[in-house]
């Protein structure tokens, strides 16, 4: 009985260990891509691939709302009946 126990006990501590040193090495790997130096070197990545889109996402905008007020007042007014139902008009 005794040679089960410190054998289980052994196993226990063997992972514990393990565990311990994985764990450890996470948080390092953690800490590393949190330096300052690599958050604003993510900020900074971020924000140069959102100001390059930026033009096109705005020209879209634009020619939306060009189009939209192109088409005239066929849009719903806010004295206009509506529909509560729920069902959706196409």
């Amino acid at each position: 009985m005794i040679p089960k126990r410190a054998f289980w006990f052994a196993v226990g501590a063997a992972a514990g260990v393990v565990g311990a040193r994985r764990a450890e090495s996470e948080l390092q790997a953690r800490r590393e891509q949190l330096t300052p130096a690599n958050l604003a070197k993510g900020a900074a990545g971020k924000l140069t691939s959102a100001a390059a889109g930026a033009p096109g996402k705005v020209g879209g905008a634009v020619k939306g709302r060009v189009k939209a007020r192109s088409a005239g007042p066929a849009g719903a007014q806010p004295w206009d009946e509506r529909d509560w139902s729920g069902a959706q008009r196409r």
